[in-house]
């Protein structure tokens, strides 16, 4: 380890190098860890996603910022769209399964790289360019209110409104609303803005974030396919997607709220034309979008 210092992302690599050897996983550096260290360069093997699975999209905390510290970007503890950007990037440039979660195989290499080195995986330019585009989203107001995420006309069952029991009660999804539609339902912007994420990641699947003039960004997640780019603007009521059932989700729905584009914190429930701020579960949200 390049930085000299025996933190959360260093111990877990030597627990997981020692249960690949069949040592003690104490994660202390002896003798016997030493020996195999010195006599062999075996890599331990992991399953993305298994329970070896040391930090994700969503997680925060200590290791999350020695991940970060180690990826040689901001250490902030939340583990948001950046730092899955980042680690994507160091599991392509390391030849690692890219699947943003930082598990064992991902751990034991970051352990023997240092920041400086890492820093270098992580796309710079193309995220600048995104950057100084969404600053100026087309939008009447910063305080207009949203449209529905569906055509006009359309109803969209609600299954979950803000603070719901079942699922919305985190720090990324407390204002969220969850729509019980079918997949493959046309999905379309609720505000004018730019695109600043559409990928895959394991909590939300497919997910999109728009940025608009509020400077917050709508979040529409589980997707079955997306329409748009990071970089591409789009107007309200142009169709971005359809919905789906991808990532952590229980069947076919929409997942819509907003949140801070850096880093997923949810901010406030969305105010829309149609219907406030008021989401009652198990009745219809006719859409007036477009």
């Amino acid at each position: 380890m390049r930085d000299g210092i025996y933190g959360p992302i260093t111990t877990a690599a030597v627990k997981d190098f020692q249960r690949a050897n069949n040592l003690s996983a104490d994660g202390v550096v002896g003798s016997k860890t030493w020996s195999v260290l010195n006599a062999t360069s075996t890599k331990p093997a992991s399953k993305p996603g298994s329970k070896d699975s040391v930090v994700n999209i969503g997680d925060e905390g200590a290791v999350v910022r020695a991940v970060q510290k180690k990826l040689g970007i901001t250490a902030d503890g939340v583990f948001g769209p950046k730092t899955l950007t980042a680690v994507k990037a160091f599991q392509t440039d390391k030849g690692l399964a890219v699947d943003g979660i930082v598990g064992v195989r991902t751990t034991y290499a970051l352990a023997k790289t240092d920041a400086a080195s890492a820093k270098k995986s992580t796309p710079k330019s193309s995220s600048k360019k995104v950057a100084r585009k969404a600053a100026r989203p087309t939008l009447v107001s910063p305080n207009a209110p949203y449209e529905l995420p569906f055509p006009s006309g359309y109803a969209a069952p609600i299954s979950q409104g803000p603070y719901g029991s079942a699922s919305h009660y985190k720090w990324n999804d407390k204002h969220h609303v969850d729509f019980a539609v079918p997949a493959g339902t046309p999905v379309v912007a609720s505000a004018s803005g730019v695109v600043i994420m559409a990928e895959y990641n394991t909590g939300g699947g497919n997910t999109i974030l728009i940025r608009d003039a509020s400077g917050h960004a709508m979040e529409y997640a589980h997707l079955s396919s997306m329409n748009v780019v990071p970089g591409q603007r789009v107007v309200q009521g142009q169709q971005i997607a359809r919905s789906g059932n991808t990532g952590n989700s229980t069947g076919p729905h929409l997942h819509w709220g907003i949140v801070d584009g850096r880093n997923f914190v949810s901010i406030k429930i969305a105010e829309s034309k149609e219907l406030g701020t008021s989401y009652v579960p198990g009745t219809l949200a006719m859409s007036r979008n477009g």
